[in-house]
C-alpha cells in the first residue's frame, strides 16, 4: 500500500511539473526601477505567475510606498498581445498602498492569464490609470524566456 501511495505521489508531482514552465532569474534588456527584480516566472495552465523582490536599499529614506497598478500587464514581444493583472500576493493593488520608512524589502507575486508556453520574450508594463498619474511604475523590457536545462 505504501508503494502504491509513493508511486501515486511521484506521478502527481511529475504531472504538475510537466504542466508548468519555470524560469529563474530571467534576463531582460532594460528596466525602469532599480529597486525591483524578477526572481521567477512560472507558466501554468491557468496563470503566468511572476515573482518579484523589492529592496529600497535606502536606509535614510524618509518615506516610500509600493503597490501594483490594476493596469499592469505582460506583453508578448512578438504578437504584442497583452495579458492583464488578475491578482497579487503579498502586495496591494492601488489605491491601497504599503508604506515604509528607511530600507525595506518585500517579495511578492503578480498573477496574469497564462501565456503561450512557446513565447520566447515578454515585457512587463505597469501602466498607470488616470487616478494614478503620479505612479512611478516599474517596467521590464525584453525578458528572455529560456527553458531551464
Amino acid at each position: 500500500m505504501k508503494q502504491l501511495l509513493l508511486i501515486g505521489t511521484f506521478l502527481s508531482f511529475v504531472t504538475i511539473s510537466a504542466t508548468a514552465q519555470i524560469y529563474l532569474n530571467p534576463t531582460y534588456g532594460a528596466k525602469s526601477m532599480k529597486q525591483v527584480e524578477i526572481t521567477k516566472i512560472q507558466i501554468t495552465d491557468k496563470y503566468t505567475i511572476i515573482s518579484f523582490s523589492f529592496n529600497s536599499k535606502e536606509k535614510d529614506m524618509d518615506a516610500g510606498w509600493i503597490s501594483l497598478s490594476k493596469n499592469m500587464y505582460i506583453k508578448d514581444a512578438t504578437t504584442h498581445k497583452k495579458h492583464y493583472l488578475i491578482k497579487a500576493f503579498n502586495i496591494t493593488i492601488l489605491p491601497e498602498k504599503i508604506e515604509f520608512v528607511g530600507e525595506y524589502k518585500r517579495a511578492f507575486k503578480a498573477y496574469f492569464p497564462s501565456i503561450n508556453p512557446s513565447t520566447k520574450m515578454i515585457h512587463i508594463i505597469e501602466e498607470p490609470t488616470s487616478e494614478e498619474e503620479t505612479l512611478q511604475g516599474f517596467n521590464f523590457y525584453k525578458i528572455t524566456l529560456k527553458p531551464m536545462v
